[in-house]
């Protein structure tokens, strides 16, 4: 019989402020229970919007992410990280699309992987779910679930062909056939100083 994971509720009160906020955060009760579990080990968040600690990774510039890079697809190296946060936009994903970013997190992850989404996430690709808080945000808001999974044993390896999602624009890159489909930032004609990377990072 599989053992049963452990879970509580985490209750967020309405905030009264939410439409003075920049953009988008996590709730305070939310991002204080990620950092609690993260402790004082590195963290990337794959979609790194206006994330408040760790390294951010977005393909979107507009955000000012420290690593400009899609969730689907990485550039960091096996276990780069202690914890990897995956906080997905809220669009309808299926179970392919589920398992590409669970194998993409469990690739970064040294220890954990955060999944904070509408979603239930299942045991995968290395990853076994050992805790899990199911979100009360606000009035008139779906249920979130945080879910904890902690890094087995299992050797992961990045995907090498896409069947489904956003990622499958990146089948021909895979294949060698043309250059990764990301815009230009800031300049590709101008070398980026590293000390501008280290200010950036920091």
């Amino acid at each position: 019989m599989r053992r049963r994971p452990q879970g509580e509720i985490l209750w967020c009160p309405n905030d009264k402020n939410v439409e003075k906020r920049a953009g988008w955060s996590f709730p305070p009760v939310v991002e204080a229970k990620m950092r609690d579990i993260c402790g004082a080990g590195s963290v990337v968040h794959l979609f790194g919007g206006r994330a408040t600690f760790g390294t951010r990774l977005d393909v979107d510039i507009a955000t000012d992410p420290h690593v400009i890079g899609d969730a689907w697809l990485p550039p960091f190296a096996m276990a780069s990280f202690d914890t990897v946060i995956v906080d997905p936009p809220y669009f309808t994903m299926d179970r392919e699309m589920l398992g590409q970013l669970a194998a993409a997190a469990a690739y970064v992850a040294r220890f954990q992987v955060l999944w904070l989404h509408q979603l239930w996430a299942p045991s995968q690709f290395g990853l076994r779910l050992q805790y899990y808080w199911m979100i009360r945000v606000g009035d008139n808001h779906y249920v979130r679930v945080l879910q904890q999974f902690l890094r087995t044993s299992r050797v992961v390896t990045p995907l090498k062909h896409f069947t489904r999602g956003p990622a499958m624009k990146y089948n021909r890159w895979l294949a060698g056939e043309m250059p990764l489909p990301f815009p230009k930032w800031p300049s590709q004609t101008e070398p980026i100083a590293q000390t501008d990377i280290a200010e950036r990072s920091a």
